[in-house]
């Protein structure tokens, strides 16, 4: 970007009616940016924001989300192929928003923006949080419509200035993700002091938390938080093996689903201080591609670690799943 701002970044924020081709134009984006960006996706390329929830009026910007192990990595590798395909990165001085890597694309005019580019840390909770709110609004058609008016008011009102806008629309997305939270969202609290964790990104057809957390009481004060992790399996979000027969395209997928647990409950993989990793085979090399694929994940954090063969695991076509014990000191109870 040049010291003068583009045309688009002073682009007025318009909400226009509902657009069935939105969704048509977000997978043809997602199915490329999920190629490009494969060596670094754990969570998937999502189309988030209003366009993502049909009927819902909304600024014609197709919002995409993509959960990767390393937004700033990823800027560094293939931030050239992206601005050739017409993304435009900004800055994160200027997005402000330490939480993502942001690009932008506009029409061939210059002056309007065609998409949203947001590249999130795996584990972080603005992947689930954004999620969990498009969803809420794709199931209840009344919170649609009082989004949509608060919309088209704050338009109104302060449509000349983004950061007002966006701004203005917190506190109605706050108190979604609260009630969501309330209701049995990502969290559910169980007898004993344990929690039972659910995350929305990762797949609902399971009869299972994906993971336990107790807060304990720490030294000076400072609060323990345990987190013991279900098997982490290798199910894409509709809930079905990835890759048959293929080892260590399963353990990809299972570290990718770990991380996402792990970030639920608060925790990450640095956090780690015990796996066990399972591998439906007899046949050594299989165990240790699993295993070089959970190394390769875990980077130099080398906690210590359990690598089984065993005869047959509990989905179809299921090679991998690994657990995980996880300590995370000073975190906060919630």
């Amino acid at each position: 970007m040049s010291d003068d701002p583009p045309a688009w970044a002073h682009e007025r924020a318009e909400v226009t009616p509902y657009d069935p081709q939105w969704p048509v134009l977000a997978g043809a984006q997602r199915e490329h940016l999920a190629e490009l960006l494969a060596p670094w996706l754990v969570g998937g390329v999502e189309h988030v924001g209003s366009t993502a929830v049909p009927g819902l009026a909304a600024k014609p910007v197709i919002d995409l989300a993509a959960s990767v192990s390393d937004p700033d990595a990823v800027v560094e590798r293939v931030g050239e192929r992206l601005a050739a395909d017409g993304w435009c990165h900004v800055p994160p001085e200027l997005d402000a928003r330490p939480w993502r890597r942001f690009f932008v694309k506009p029409d061939s005019t210059g002056r309007r923006r065609e998409a949203h580019l947001h590249l999130i840390r795996a584990g972080h909770p603005r992947w689930a949080e954004q999620i969990r709110f498009r969803d809420a609004l794709r199931g209840d058609d009344r919170l649609a419509q009082r989004y949509a008016e608060l919309k088209h008011r704050l338009a109104r009102e302060c449509g000349g200035d983004r950061e007002a806008y966006t701004k203005g629309k917190e506190e109605f997305v706050e108190s979604v993700l609260g009630e969501q939270g309330d209701s049995g969202g990502s969290h559910e609290r169980a007898a004993g002091g344990v929690r039972l964790i659910r995350d929305a990104e990762l797949t609902a057809a399971v009869d299972y938390a994906y993971a336990a957390v107790a807060d304990l009481a720490g030294a000076a004060d400072r609060p323990v938080r345990a987190v013991w992790t279900a098997g982490a399996c290798p199910l894409d979000t509709d809930g079905r093996t990835v890759a048959p027969g293929d080892v260590a395209a399963q353990a990809r997928q299972v570290m990718g689903n770990l991380r996402q647990a792990l970030g639920s409950a608060g925790a990450s993989l640095d956090d780690v201080a015990k796996t066990t990793v399972y591998v439906a085979s007899s046949d050594p090399t299989d165990l240790v591609r699993a295993w070089e694929v959970v190394r390769e994940h875990m980077g130099d954090h080398d906690a210590p670690g359990t690598l089984l063969g065993v005869a047959v695991l509990g989905y179809p076509d299921q090679l991998v799943e690994v657990e995980a014990v996880a300590v995370v000191a000073g975190a906060a109870a919630g």
